[in-house]
């Protein structure tokens, strides 16, 4: 089973709830959380409504740059304190990336309008999973 947090002391999964390791575990979720929600939507929202001519692009991309630091700063800090707690860099990047492309999905969905198949995108998913997977080993 693939967990997302570990006690730092003995490596068993989820075990010592409330430790310094786990919170740092969680905190830095949050962070990377929060930096995938922004650029997932930042790149949905620019879909929508940018022509897609270099000026137009060029001119979203510097008005939205102040976000994207944020969302950048936030995956920073979540990638740190994720390692710092957990020591498996691959693993921490592999649960972002997952967690961005759903929420791109979920984005692409109800900002753009994307007809995604159901099937496929499950498939897609489980794939990135199986690969978290076998990092978590």
């Amino acid at each position: 089973m693939l967990y997302l947090w570990r006690n730092p002391n003995n490596g068993s999964p989820g075990a010592g709830i409330g430790k310094r390791g786990d919170v740092t575990l969680l905190i830095s979720w949050f962070f990377l959380v929060v930096g995938s929600v922004v650029l997932s939507f930042l790149v949905a929202w620019q879909v929508k409504t940018v022509h897609p001519g270099v000026i137009p692009v060029v001119k979203y991309n510097l008005t939205v740059l102040p976000l994207y630091f944020l969302a950048n700063v936030a995956l920073s800090i979540g990638f740190i304190r994720a390692h710092e707690a957990i020591r498996n860099l691959p693993l921490v990047v592999a649960g972002q990336s997952f967690m961005y492309y759903v929420f791109l999905l979920i984005f692409s969905v109800l900002l753009v309008g994307d007809r995604v198949s159901v099937a496929r995108a499950l498939t897609g998913f489980a794939l990135i999973a199986a690969g978290a997977a076998v990092l978590g080993r």
